[in-house]
């Protein structure tokens, strides 16, 4: 199974029964219109994100230089918002073979239903679980081959509520 069908999937199906202060059913629509596309550069990315009405942090996205490895970390937020909903994304390694990690997060999510929600609408396994002493989040990790590299969908969630979901890939040059 591969994790961009699934992730795909993620923002396709509606979700009623979400209690009006619940943003999980949001933050997998935005997650669907944005890091489960794969974008393969922050310019890429930047297009999406400002058609959602995102802002980039440090302005306009210059366009790659194809003649250097990337290593690039981008910021979006969406002006309304502040920090919920917040779009990141870092893009690391030989451009022949690099790693790309698209996040987003939202504050006011409930993750038992949410996690119930992602095993009952795709066909992800049970994910791996683990907890940061530190920092009390307990993470979901669902991890997968695909096109000669792994992608991994981690969700990771906080004691106050708040739940990030980030999509890492790997992107190999054809």
């Amino acid at each position: 199974m591969r994790l961009l069908y699934v992730a795909t999937l993620l923002g396709a199906f509606g979700v009623g029964q979400a209690s009006a202060e619940d943003n999980g059913e949001r933050l997998l629509q935005i997650f669907e219109k944005t890091c489960a596309g794969k974008p393969v550069s922050g310019e890429a990315l930047d297009a999406q994100a400002r058609g959602l009405g995102y802002v980039h942090q440090n302005g306009a996205v210059a366009p790659d230089d194809l003649k250097r490895d990337p290593d690039d970390i981008h910021d979006w937020k969406l002006p309304e918002q502040g920090s919920n909903f917040a779009l990141d994304a870092y893009f690391a390694g030989p451009r022949t073979h690099y790693r790309t990690v698209c996040g987003i997060h939202a504050d006011n999510v409930d993750i038992a239903a949410f996690v119930e929600r992602l095993m009952r609408e795709t066909t992800l396994p049970q994910p791996q679980t683990k907890s940061d002493p530190k920092t009390g989040a307990l993470s979901y990790i669902w991890t997968a081959e695909a096109d000669g590299g792994k992608d991994t969908l981690e969700v990771d969630a906080y004691k106050n509520g708040r739940v990030r979901l980030a999509f890492s890939y790997d992107v190999i040059a054809r």
